[in-house]
Parts: C-alpha cells; sequence; structure tokens
C-alpha cells in the first residue's frame, strides 16, 4: 500500500485508534485467501461502512474483528493491546469491549424481549446473576432504556417472536446499548428488510452510536445507506481493500470495478461468489489512505 499523504497520516493518529490491523489474512485450507493482507487504522468514533460484492470476504473479516474467528498471519490491535499476546482472562474482557449485530438478530424467539436485552449484560455478569436474571430480571431499568432508545418500549415483555424482523433487529440493537460496548461491528444487519425500514435501522444505528460515543463498522449491500450515512467508506473484493475514501470521494467508476459491472444502486449486488475478478483499478489521488505505522506502540 502507498504510503499515506501526511494529512491522512495525522487523521489516523496512533493515540487515537481503537483498533488497528497489520497486514491481516485469512486462509481456510489450500482455498484462495479470503481475507488477505489488510492493513487499516480505526479511529474512536469512527462510523465506517464495509461495502463489495458477495464473497468479498466482509463476513470472514467481521469474525475476525470480533475475536471469534483467528487470523492465519497479520495482527489485531485493539485499545493498544496486540490480541495475539492476550491471555484468556484479557481476551475475554476485551471481548466484552466489542459489540456485534447479524443479519439472524442471534436472538432467543421463546424469551421476552426484557431478557434477550439484557443478554448484553452476560459477558459482565457471573453465571450465577445470569441465571437468577431469567427468574427475576436484574437491570430492569436500563433494560427498559435502551428499548426506549430504539423505539421499543412497548415491547419489554412481549415473546421476541412475536416480533416482526425490523422490531427484532431493534432488540439485538438495544442488546448491544446495553453491553456498553467500545467498538460495535454490523454484519449485514439490514439485508433482510424492506429498503425504508433499512433506512431506519442504518440512521438509528449511525445516531445511537454517535451519541454514545461508539465506534461502528458496518457491512452493507445497500450502497445508498452507506454513502449516505457514514463517515468513512471502505470497498472490499476478493478479500482486499479496493479503496478506503470519504463517502463523497466514492465515485461511480470505483464502484463499477467494485462489483464488476454490476449495478450496485438501491440494492444488492449480483454479483457471484465464483465471478472474476475485476481488473486493478488506480485510486484517486483524494482517497483517504489509513496505514498504521509498521510496528504496535
Amino acid at each position: 500500500m502507498s504510503q499515506a499523504p501526511a494529512t491522512s497520516q495525522a487523521m489516523s493518529g496512533t493515540t487515537a485508534c481503537i483498533l488497528r490491523l497489520h497486514l491481516l489474512s485469512k486462509r481456510f485450507g489450500s482455498q484462495q485467501a479470503a481475507v488477505q493482507g489488510i492493513t487499516l487504522n480505526v479511529r474512536r468514533g469512527e462510523t465506517i461502512a464495509v461495502i463489495g460484492p458477495s464473497g468479498a470476504g466482509k463476513t470472514t473479516l467481521f469474525r475476525m474483528l470480533n475475536l471469534s474467528l483467528p487470523p492465519t498471519s497479520g495482527s489485531i490491535i485493539f485499545a493498544g493491546s496486540p490480541v495475539a499476546s492476550l491471555g484468556p482472562k484479557q481476551l475475554r474482557a476485551v471481548r466484552r469491549r466489542i459489540g456485534s449485530i447479524y443479519q439472524q438478530h442471534h436472538l432467543v424467539g421463546r424469551l421476552r424481549v426484557l431478557h434477550n436485552v439484557l443478554s448484553g449484560r452476560l459477558g459482565r455478569w457471573p453465571t450465577w446473576r445470569a441465571l437468577l436474571s431469567l427468574v427475576y430480571p436484574l437491570d430492569l431499568g436500563d433494560a427498559a432504556a435502551a428499548l426506549r432508545a430504539v423505539g421499543l418500549a412497548d415491547k419489554l415483555y412481549e415473546r421476541t417472536d412475536h416480533l416482526s424482523g425490523g422490531q427484532q433487529q431493534r432488540v439485538a440493537l438495544a442488546r448491544v446499548l446495553l453491553q456498553d460496548a467500545d467498538l460495535i461491528l454490523a454484519d449485514e444487519p439490514v439485508a433482510s428488510v424492506d429498503p425504508q425500514l433499512a433506512d431506519e435501522i442504518v440512521e438509528l444505528l449511525v445516531t445511537l452510536g454517535r451519541e454514545a460515543g461508539k465506534t461502528l463498522i458496518v457491512s452493507l449491500h445497500h450502497v445508498g445507506l452507506a454513502l449516505r450515512y457514514f463517515s468513512r467508506v471502505l470497498g472490499l473484493r476478493d478479500g482486499e481493500i479496493t479503496f478506503d475514501c470519504r463517502p463523497d470521494e466514492v465515485t461511480p467508476l470505483m464502484l463499477a470495478e467494485l462489483y464488476g459491472g454490476d449495478r450496485v444502486f438501491g440494492g444488492r449486488s449480483r454479483q457471484a461468489d465464483h465471478a472474476s475478478a475485476a481488473p486493478a483499478m488506480p485510486l484517486p489521488t483524494t482517497c483517504l489512505h489509513f496505514q498504521p505505522p509498521a510496528t504496535a506502540t
């Protein structure tokens, strides 16, 4: 990767970084690398959208970022600590600071909404406290406040599987709010809802994240949402970052190259997982690169 301009280096100062990736790669067996050589700085409070065709490596990248999948090579540095050097107790503490939102919500349908929201506290509670809360819900006021924030104040005691898909995604967001994570990762959080609801959920996610001073990294198929709500957009193709820019610097040419010529505006790309890669594209000089130093401090 080319050396970043001086202004970009200042923007990505190491003291402000919550997350730093250096030559991060993941390979499954003898297959082509799902993620290869990603170097990236993420500043505290940033809102970042990751876009790209299906099979680009977005989910693999997010699994490494939430520390559920170890990289094949490269390093992840969270809040100044190299993850690979952490012991089990330290690793659990770091995982508590990373919240995840998924396309499939990962909620327990037969439980009431309040219990799914309170599961955001499981990383901080001992086992006895978690079991007690199933009978006598603890931190009920905090759960109710989180549901008010996402517009579901009247659903506290509702069975979760009685809610619509959009409402369940809001419950998942309330759960992350209760977790009080420093870094929130959302992997295709609105892929299964209609465009209007997707717009509302993404706007809510970004607004709540900014108000709470959280760092957001969200993967999206909806290019328009990425350009409308996020301060930084990453293009990912074949496991590599093809561009890293402010939304106003993303051009139609860059998107056409990213998606291999498929129609990308207004929804999901039609690019198949096995489609051939687009030719390499030189980045415009206005595009910002966020390159971390070679060694951690």
